[in-house]
C-alpha cells in the first residue's frame, strides 16, 4: 500500500500529523476540509438510503411515509455529522448551529405533513399549521442566534474567573502562564488573545471611551506686571 500513497508513509509523518480527528477537534482543520468531509458524510447516508429502499421495494413494501421517515433519519443523522464536524470551527460556529437547527425543524416538519397526507382525510388545515409552525421555529430560532452572534461573550464563567479561551479551538486558558493554547499549540500576544475574547462589556463601550486621550494643556499663567516689581 505505501507504493500507492506515499504520502502515508508513517516514517515521514510526526504522531500529531496522523490523527485527523484531533485535527477536527482542537480547531486545527481549516474549512474547506470540513466542507468535504460534510459532502462525504451526506452523500454516504443517501447512499445507505438508496440501498435500503431498493432492498425493500423488491418486496413492494416501500410507501410514501416510509420514505419520508428515511429521509428525516438520514437528514437528522447528517445534522449531527455536521454539528460534530463544525463545533471546533471558531468562526461559523453559530451559524453551522443555526443552519443545522433550521434543517432539523423542516426535517421533523416535512415528514409529519407526509404522513397527515395519508393517515387524516381532510389534511390541508393539518398540513397548513404544522407548515407554519415550522416558520415560526425557523424565524425564532434565526431571531435567537441573531441574538446571541451580536452580544458578546461574558466576562466571567461559572466559578467567577475571567473567562479566557482560545480563539482557535475554545480551550479555556484560565490559570496558565502563557499565551500559548495547550491544546492546539496556537499562540498569542496578550493584546491579540484580549481582543479575540469578543467580551459584550467591551462591546458596550463607545470607541471614543477606549482610546487614550492626552491631558489637555492648561493655559500659561499670567502674572501681574506690578507683581514683579515687588
Amino acid at each position: 500500500m505505501n507504493w500507492l500513497l506515499p504520502w502515508l508513509n508513517q516514517g515521514e509523518l510526526r504522531e500529531g500529523d496522523r490523527s485527523l480527528v484531533r485535527d477536527l477537534r482542537t480547531g486545527r482543520a481549516g474549512a474547506p476540509l470540513r466542507i468535504g468531509l460534510s459532502l462525504v458524510a451526506a452523500a454516504g447516508l443517501v447512499s445507505v438510503l438508496m440501498f435500503m429502499f431498493g432492498v425493500l421495494d423488491q418486496g413492494g413494501r416501500i410507501r410514501d411515509q416510509h420514505v419520508a421517515m428515511g429521509l428525516a433519519l438520514a437528514g437528522a443523522t447528517w445534522c449531527v455529522s455536521l454539528a460534530w464536524l463544525w463545533s471546533s470551527y471558531r468562526k461559523w460556529r453559530r451559524l453551522i448551529a443555526t443552519i443545522c437547527t433550521v434543517l432539523g425543524i423542516w426535517l421533523v416538519a416535512i415528514p409529519v405533513c407526509v404522513i397527515i397526507s395519508e393517515v387524516v382525510r381532510n389534511e390541508s388545515f393539518l398540513i397548513a399549521g404544522t407548515i407554519f409552525l415550522g416558520v415560526s421555529a425557523t424565524i425564532g430560532t434565526i431571531v435567537v442566534n441573531a441574538h446571541y452572534a451580536t452580544r458578546g461573550r461574558p466576562l466571567e464563567d461559572a466559578s467567577g474567573a475571567i473567562a479566557v479561551v482560545c480563539p482557535q479551538c475554545r480551550y479555556s486558558l484560565v490559570g496558565l502562564e502563557s499565551c500559548q493554547c495547550p491544546e492546539c499549540g496556537a499562540s498569542y500576544t496578550v493584546d491579540r488573545l484580549i481582543k479575540e475574547q469578543d467580551y459584550a462589556l467591551l462591546r458596550r463601550i463607545p470607541h471614543d471611551e477606549t482610546e487614550i486621550t492626552a491631558a489637555p494643556a492648561l493655559p500659561p499663567r499670567i502674572v501681574p506686571a506690578d507683581a514683579t516689581n515687588h
